[in-house]
């Protein structure tokens, strides 16, 4: 860590701004989204706030919004989270556990039927990442069995003894399946770099409330994936896509992924405690970040492209990329004190402010363009579509942000 030098008063203002925005997140989830007469969230609203009756709910997006509603009362103490992510763990359990075959289905429809019935690791990934930071929240031991169950069930079901690493996806009955995709627009391959990331996230909170030594080495062992199979040690970006043993087949350059990441994989290594990783990998953070400055940062607007495919950028910006462009540029600037790190995050809030929140109508948009055009076609809130990435960004930013303002201090 390197010391670092910044305006007191600066500082306090940018973490004013972000507690106000979470307030003003938590407010449209409360009044907007989580309909209190059936204690259910609302699965879909276009970008207008219209109920969009035919999205299916997903098992992504309601395990992410119990995790943020636990995360947002770890922070401060809201009783109307803590009532509402009851209500949302007892939903989980209620409509996506298969009673039959174990594990989580991938989504229902809106009576609570199932929709899809595979099993995806990246689901049962946010599942485990929920019931943890929701065990934080309660200390009832049943939630940390519930948890704990999930983590086997991912060991158990996912992993790949043979080649290391997890499996994408599995039919309803833990057979083998053809497309393992997420969506539509993945590539179907067995193994793909997003799924193994949204592992090690709820490992490494698991293992804030759990830690245990097998624990300790699976988290290692998914750190050292990334360094020796994921991130391309030529480039410094990470591949997407992997066949079983692990030969790469993508080159598109995902900016928001890597910046994600950067700061995802430090935070692990720290967590547990390893110092060989930790300083292992602090040099990939680095470079991650650097990379994403170089060849996916929006010098004149602030915020972060979605992705550089054969040559060509896809200069449009996605909230959730912006959301993860907070934290993964504090981190960066707290273990190497280069201004660029701190003015790309001024930079992207600030694009945040000017672009994507949005000040009519809640929340924030899913995508604009170049112009700073609104993808209208896409909705508030949907399948994908939720308060994870921005109310996780704005908490991790905010006490990033004291982190900073503390050691100025001494």
């Amino acid at each position: 860590m390197e010391n670092h030098k910044l305006p007191k008063d600066k500082v306090d203002v940018y973490i004013k701004e972000l507690n106000n925005e979470l307030s003003r997140l938590l407010n449209f989830w409360v009044n907007h989204v989580f309909d209190s007469e059936i204690n259910e969230m609302i699965p879909g609203l276009s970008m207008d706030g219209q109920f969009q009756p035919k999205t299916h709910q997903s098992l992504v997006s309601i395990s992410r919004c119990l995790w943020s509603f636990s995360r947002v009362y770890n922070y401060n103490s809201n009783s109307k989270c803590l009532s509402i992510a009851h209500q949302l763990y007892e939903s989980l359990l209620e409509h996506f556990y298969d009673k039959k075959h174990g594990g989580f289905f991938w989504s229902i429809e809106s009576n609570g039927t199932v929709h899809d019935s595979k099993k995806q690791a990246y689901g049962h990934g946010f599942v485990l990442y929920a019931f943890s930071e929701y065990y934080k929240t309660t200390k009832l031991p049943d939630v940390l069995s519930k948890a704990e169950y999930v983590y086997k069930i991912i060991i158990d079901q996912f992993y790949d003894e043979q080649n290391r690493g997890f499996w994408e996806a599995k039919n309803q009955d833990w057979s083998n399946i053809k497309d393992m995709r997420l969506s539509q627009k993945d590539e179907n391959y067995p193994k793909s770099m997003n799924t193994h990331l949204h592992i090690l996230e709820p490992f490494t909170n698991l293992y804030r409330v759990a830690p245990s030594g097998e624990l300790k080495k699976q988290i290692e062992k998914l750190i050292d994936l990334f360094c020796n199979q994921i991130i391309d040690s030529e480039t410094g970006h990470l591949r997407l896509f992997f066949s079983e043993d692990w030969i790469p087949s993508s080159k598109t350059v995902s900016f928001g992924h890597e910046i994600e990441a950067s700061w995802l994989i430090h935070e692990a290594a720290h967590i547990v405690g390893n110092k060989e990783l930790l300083e292992r990998f602090r040099n990939s953070t680095l470079r991650l970040t650097y990379n994403t400055l170089r060849y996916g940062f929006d010098y004149e607007k602030g915020g972060i492209y979605n992705e550089l495919s054969q040559n060509h950028l896809d200069t449009s910006k996605d909230w959730w990329a912006q959301a993860e462009a907070l934290v993964g540029f504090l981190d960066a600037f707290i273990i190497k004190s280069d201004e660029v790190f701190f003015d790309a995050f001024e930079q992207t809030w600030n694009n945040i402010k000017n672009d994507f929140i949005d000040h009519v109508n809640g929340e924030w948009h899913w995508r604009v363009d170049e112009n700073n055009r609104v993808d209208t076609s896409l909705p508030k809130v949907g399948f994908w579509k939720n308060w994870y990435h921005n109310s996780r960004a704005l908490i991790e930013s905010i006490e990033r942000l004291e982190q900073l303002k503390n050691t100025d201090d001494e």
